[in-house]
């Protein structure tokens, strides 16, 4: 079992790691991909640290600062 805590900014999150914290704030707020996108697209700053925290290579836990 690996764990991986990981701190970017936006600017340097993929879209693919955008598209997985999304899919994973789904998970508690049912709201569509394409809205938890949109909202993550205009409430986000450039600066903005987010932390992922990965178990075996799966996105399990996020915060946004």
């Amino acid at each position: 079992m690996k764990t991986q805590l990981i701190s970017k900014t936006t600017v340097k999150l993929s879209k693919k790691e955008i598209v997985e914290i999304c899919k994973l704030k789904k998970q508690q707020w049912k709201f569509s991909i394409k809205s938890q996108l949109n909202h993550f697209y205009k409430n986000t700053k450039n600066s903005d640290i987010h932390n992922l925290f990965f178990l075996n290579f799966e996105l399990i836990g996020y915060t946004s600062l």
